[in-house]
């Protein structure tokens, strides 16, 4: 019997010899990928205060290795792995028998949405509903909400107000804008993957519309998102699966077209549920800088003196995240569609507008930070979501709360979590409505390590 191959093996040549435009369209395709990775990674890394710079430099040295890279990819590595296949004139299947069926599309083998750390969320998350079930209440945002707002934390705090204990889940994004948190909620998850209530925390960058959205444009121009538009969700359940296959995957941006694939106007909330990975693929994956709630714990506390050492201070008038600054297009777009999904869903979502400290609010910055407490305080009165604004709490805003100018560290989420905990204005009585705690997907108790 033939060797088994991977999805990775396949994808790298799927015929006997490339020809010449398979080699073109492989290494101009590895290198779009490439530069939204490292755009993407330059998006996640700066902060506005003081890191562009430094992230700026960061990005150049992996942009001139990546080109470097993908050279060698897309001619040498294509060329060995053709000689390969070549001495048996085969195309080698899942189960390494030519005559077996071809490699189904799941969430192990996936194509890429240019991002990283969504890339890794969907794992964690699919471990997450194969353990715990679907969550009670997901957490979604930006790095800000990543490392702003504890999924433990906010557990024990809920169970101490008196409430079963939640299943709690941060699906945050670094870079992630109102157009990428809609491309989760209402295309990457099925209905069945939802939660009962939906915390969106952040802050006025995920809405500025003047912004460069990286992480939204990497993540259309992926092969993840090409594979999402045709029906098939990265989890998903096996009657679910599609008949593309590996082959498919790799054929060129010209000739995709052609592949058999499921019809792209099926609707895409009618697709089953989950089909969580198996316990032994996670185990050997390597360390994760998230914990198993998709939370990144950052212990790092902001001192303004040994920071700014390191990092130069950018005024908030000279703030690329600021500037220019608008509050309408696409991204309010996006709002308005997020809400008027997660009601048609009957899914309660409060957006936090999470805290920032003092010594990063110049007059600047705190000039645009009103106009958008504004701008959304208008705007979930008319698209019917709970804004719930924490930027103005004081005992919030001090140092030791936070990694950097503008994001929390551990210590701060869980200051966060606890408040929104003990908030009589956020309906955390829904949950008993609706029946909440960790049980197994099977319906056995279930504890968070």
């Amino acid at each position: 019997m033939g060797r088994t191959q991977t999805y990775k093996d396949v994808s790298l040549e799927r015929s006997l010899k490339p020809s010449k435009a398979f080699q073109k369209a492989h290494f101009w395709n590895a290198l779009e990928r490439s530069k939204f990775s490292i755009l993407g990674s330059f998006e996640d890394y700066k902060d506005s205060a003081a890191k562009p710079v430094k992230a700026l430099k960061h990005s150049l040295i992996f942009w001139t290795g990546a080109i470097a890279a993908t050279f060698v990819l897309g001619h040498g590595t294509a060329e060995a792995i053709a000689t390969e296949l070549s001495q048996s004139n085969l195309v080698t299947t899942e189960s390494g028998n030519p005559n077996s069926a071809p490699l189904q599309i799941t969430l192990e083998n996936y194509p890429s949405f240019n991002s990283q750390r969504l890339d890794q969320q969907l794992r964690l998350y699919a471990d997450h509903l194969n353990t715990f079930g679907v969550p009670d209440i997901l957490i979604v945002g930006s790095s800000r909400a990543l490392q702003g707002v504890d999924p433990v934390a906010l557990q024990q705090a809920l169970t101490a107000q008196g409430y079963p204990e939640p299943n709690v889940f941060n699906f945050s994004i670094n870079g992630a804008t109102a157009q990428v948190i809609g491309v989760l909620l209402r295309q990457i998850l099925t209905p069945d993957q939802l939660p009962q209530l939906i915390v969106w925390a952040d802050g006025s960058r995920a809405f500025n519309s003047g912004r460069a959205d990286i992480t939204y444009s990497g993540i259309l121009t992926s092969e993840g998102y090409r594979i999402l538009e045709t029906g098939v969700r990265p989890i998903q359940s096996p009657q679910s699966q599609s008949s593309l296959t590996a082959e498919c995957l790799s054929t060129p941006l010209t000739n995709y077209a052609s592949c058999d694939r499921p019809s792209t106007s099926a609707n895409l909330l009618d697709l089953p549920p989950i089909y969580p990975i198996l316990p032994e693929v996670v185990s050997d994956r390597p360390t994760s800088d998230l914990d198993s709630t998709g939370f990144q714990p950052v212990a790092d506390q902001f001192n303004p003196t040994t920071y700014y050492r390191e990092f130069p201070r950018v005024a908030g008038q000279y703030d690329s995240n600021y500037i220019p600054f608008e509050l309408g297009g696409e991204q309010q777009e996006a709002t308005i569609a997020i809400a008027n999904f997660a009601q048609a869903q009957q899914i309660p979502l409060i957006f936090v507008n999470l805290p920032l400290t003092r010594d990063y609010l110049d007059p600047a910055r705190q000039t645009y930070e009103d106009q958008f407490r504004q701008h959304m305080q208008q705007l979930a009165a008319r698209a019917g979501f709970i804004f719930h604004d924490l930027s103005q709490q004081q005992e919030l805003m001090q140092n030791e709360y936070f990694a950097d100018p503008s994001h929390l560290n551990r210590y701060g989420a869980s200051a966060v979590a606890a408040r929104l905990a003990a908030d009589p204005t956020i309906p955390w009585a829904f949950l008993l409505s609706v029946g909440v705690g960790t049980a197994d997907a099977d319906g056995t108790e279930a504890i968070y390590e």
